[in-house]
């Protein structure tokens, strides 16, 4: 599933637009050796040398990380074992945020509500400092502004994932094979997960539950897609999340299908943007949102049974500050 930001609200740029993709998706290929969306109209031959750079960039790649295990012996045992739907193209120094998504902080323990609250989580850990320092905090109030929607263009299709209890929320690890396209840089998704109430608000109204779908690009840069969803029709899209839930709390499920993630999205693509950070500790910056204007339903029992489940799981609306939301 390809749909593009642009497509829904100025039809009169589609050519022109895809187009663009085409070139994007050409320069994604050769950078990665993998073909991509459009990779049809590069030349067989040369081709066949990104196909063969790939490899032997790969083959380099192996040879250092062997070295670097033998350097550091057995102290890669502590290390956490990455994830299988980790993104492919990772970078040597990932930046803060994508570094904290890495790591579970799990011997801090916060909460949504009481004396490990939002309001606390900055005294909590001084890696948590930026909770409250920070001048590029998220969620935010979105006020609606007319505008020309963002390019972004989001590249899915059904792949294998797993329904994991975090102990905060239920997130959603998917295999790699889904990505984004921002500001003409590819970001690979790696997860979704859930929030109710929403996180950001519209105008200062809050919807009942939220989606959050997170990518990276190769630098480990992160890159957003939220989505709102008002009560009402249940969600097709959710329901193998909410079934296939595990039982207990740090337990995971993986789900029964392939899952397209697509699924999630509204028919009309168009979004705000803005730069922001991670909504859970440690608030680390450097994020940019895609927020979609316009929302989904689901179930109210469904909506319910998860607040129930995990209670409100929502960071309050941080100060915009200077920044701007196109």
């Amino acid at each position: 599933m390809i749909v593009g930001c642009k497509y829904a609200e100025q039809p009169a740029r589609v050519e022109a637009l895809e187009r663009r993709l085409d070139k994007v998706a050409a320069a994604v290929s050769e950078l990665s050796g993998e073909p991509g969306p459009g990779s049809a109209a590069i030349d067989p031959k040369h081709k066949g040398k990104q196909h063969e750079a790939g490899k032997s960039a790969a083959k380099a790649k192996a040879k250092a990380k062997a070295k670097a295990a033998d350097a550091h012996g057995d102290a890669a045992d502590h290390e956490p074992a990455p994830r299988a739907n980790a993104a492919p193209h990772g970078g040597a120094a990932a930046p803060a945020a994508a570094a904290a998504l890495a790591t579970p902080h799990g011997d801090v323990h916060w909460e949504y509500g009481g004396a490990n609250g939002p309001p606390h989580w900055a005294d909590l850990a001084p890696a948590f400092a930026t909770c409250a320092s920070g001048s590029a905090q998220s969620p935010v109030d979105i006020l609606p502004r007319p505008g020309a929607a963002p390019e972004v263009f989001l590249i899915y299709r059904p792949t294998r994932g797993v329904v994991v209890d975090n102990g905060h929320t239920l997130q959603v690890n998917l295999d790699p094979g889904n990505f984004a396209i921002v500001d003409g840089v590819r970001f690979d998704l790696l997860q979704f997960h859930v929030h109710t109430p929403s996180e950001h608000t519209i105008a200062g109204e809050a919807f009942p539950l939220e989606v959050h779908l997170v990518h990276r690009d190769r630098s480990g840069a992160l890159a957003v897609v939220g989505v709102l969803f008002d009560e009402g029709a249940p969600s097709p899209a959710m329901a193998p999340v909410w079934k296939g839930a595990p039982r207990a709390k740090g337990g995971e499920r993986r789900l029964e299908r392939p899952f397209d993630p697509g699924g999630l999205l509204p028919r009309d693509h168009g979004a705000y943007r803005y730069d922001g950070s991670l909504t859970t500790p440690p608030c680390s910056e450097g994020v940019r949102w895609i927020v979609l204007k316009r929302s989904r339903t689901e179930d109210g029992a469904r909506i319910a049974a998860f607040r129930k489940r995990f209670g409100d799981n929502a960071r309050p609306v941080q100060a915009l500050g200077e920044r701007e939301v196109h």
